[in-house]
């Protein structure tokens, strides 16, 4: 089956060009819930980690929004009913609810971090108790959480007592913590005193906190250094996307696409999986749980656009697995952002290069997307890891798999026989006295360097492409100009 031509850019094109990076605060129309996912967002899983891309800040601004806790409750059954959400740090600034990011690290060197974020907490509890006030200073709200800690336990009290004699639950959410400091040590520290605060509300009945954190952060031992820590880690949710949640996520975009091409893209829907899709609100449509986790019918949707190979037969592959395949990190995880983004790339270029084509993504085009999408992914990362810019880029031109020789080769050439400072301080400890071999590691932590089992170096076309390194019979990278 194909789609009519008039609609091909507008069906995908429209529908993902300005979704695909995700927008907060979310709509409605906009919420999938993956079954991994419906854990993180009850309110007695505190920990909820994930990979950059996988949602964390969507899921943060959801819960924050009482219209689409409603909708979670409807379409997830979560649990959200009665809990009242506020927040305890995101990336806009909210300064009567939390400081900004340099007064947090800053405030975090001159005391205990997690008195810090307990005076934050106490904020909350006035709010709760409907005697907040924004007259004092947070250093003066610090300095006395620091001075009478019993207070700041009958506080708690007082605040959890309140909620239980009104029937409700309340919640505290944390996100964006990576953006407070400009170093491991800091932010390292800073998490480490929430979550030791959020370990404590675990006592009380009615109080409860979710921190949203980058998984990278866990992988420094500094970070859980303190008692009962492996209780939150027992306990935590992980966000990830399998290749049906990831394609139940593109015909939920398409389902609720503008009109007149939502009309058209729901008709197709119908027509190809024999049944409609569900309407839980006025101008909302969702998946039918008989198709949100069926391959059959997903795998249907997607060769409807895209034809079943990436060439003329089986052997260049199947088109349903191929981008999530091919957009995955060194550790086998492919998130929303990159998949969306490089399906909204192939609509385009099959209506600016070959508008003759009977289907709606065009193979060529396909592979076009996922450039693009690894260009992205690549911007993205070094915005978190700034620190890796050198180490990558400086393998331009490389053919991989290669040995870690040739890599270090290449440092060795550019960078100097020994990592520069800016990366050394950079890294943990344990990697950073490891010399270029502790470079190898920390990017193999966050992904982007594979370990093949004979000990070479491998990358991911997430990264590969876009870094301009080639791989026989892989994706062609970008070429730099």
């Amino acid at each position: 089956m194909t789609t009519p031509r008039s609609l091909r850019s507008a069906i995908l094109s429209t529908a993902l060009h300005d979704l695909a990076i995700g927008g907060t605060p979310p709509e409605a129309r906009h919420v999938f819930t993956p079954p991994g996912h419906r854990r993180a967002l009850r309110p007695n899983v505190a920990l909820v980690v994930g990979t950059r891309g996988a949602g964390k800040t969507f899921w943060s601004s959801a819960l924050r929004d009482p219209n689409v806790r409603k909708l979670l409750g409807h379409v997830a059954n979560v649990g959200l009913e009665g809990v009242d959400v506020d927040v305890g740090h995101a990336e806009r600034p909210d300064p009567d609810r939390y400081p900004d990011d340099e007064r947090l690290a800053t405030f975090g060197q001159d005391t205990d971090p997690s008195t810090v974020w307990r005076a934050v907490v106490v904020r909350w509890y006035e709010r709760i108790l409907g005697t907040a006030t924004t007259d004092a200073s947070w250093l003066d709200s610090i300095e006395q959480v620091a001075r009478d800690p019993e207070a700041y336990a009958r506080l708690a009290d007082r605040a959890n007592a309140h909620l239980h004699d009104t029937g409700r639950h309340a919640l505290l959410v944390f996100d964006a913590l990576d953006r407070i400091g400009h170093d491991w040590r800091t932010r390292a520290a800073s998490t480490k005193g929430l979550l030791q605060v959020v370990l404590q509300l675990r006592s009380y009945e009615r109080l409860h906190a979710k921190v949203f954190l980058r998984e990278d952060a866990l992988d420094r031992t500094e970070t859980t250094a303190f008692p009962d820590a492996s209780k939150l880690l027992a306990e935590r949710a992980e966000l990830e996307w399998s290749s049906l949640d990831l394609h139940g996520l593109l015909w939920q975009y398409l389902l609720n696409a503008e009109e007149p091409h939502g009309s058209c893209l729901r008709r197709h829907f119908t027509s190809v999986v024999e049944r409609e899709p569900e309407r839980p609100g006025r101008e909302l449509w969702t998946l039918p749980n008989s198709v949100r986790s069926h391959e059959p019918s997903l795998k249907a949707l997607f060769e409807s656009l895209a034809g079943p190979w990436m060439g003329a037969n089986h052997r260049r592959g199947a088109t349903f697995p191929w981008i999530v395949t091919h957009l995955a990190d060194a550790n086998g995880r492919t998130a929303p952002r990159p998949f969306l983004r490089a399906i909204g790339v192939a609509a385009e270029r099959t209506d600016e290069r070959t508008p003759e084509h009977e289907r709606t993504l065009h193979v060529e085009a396909i592979k076009a997307g996922v450039q693009a999408a690894s260009r992205g992914r690549v911007d993205e990362l070094l915005e978190d890891h700034a620190w890796a810019a050198d180490p990558m880029r400086t393998l331009e031109g490389l053919n991989v798999p290669c040995t870690f020789d040739d890599v270090v080769a290449r440092w060795h050439d550019r960078l100097g026989l020994h990592p520069p400072d800016t990366i050394v301080a950079a890294l943990p400890p344990n990697e950073a006295n490891l010399g270029w071999a502790g470079v190898r590691e920390a990017l193999e932590r966050i992904g982007v360097f594979e370990r093949l089992r004979d000990g070479r170096v491998n990358l991911p076309d997430l990264y590969r492409v876009g870094l301009s390194i080639g791989r026989k019979g892989g994706v062609r990278p970008v070429v730099r100009r």
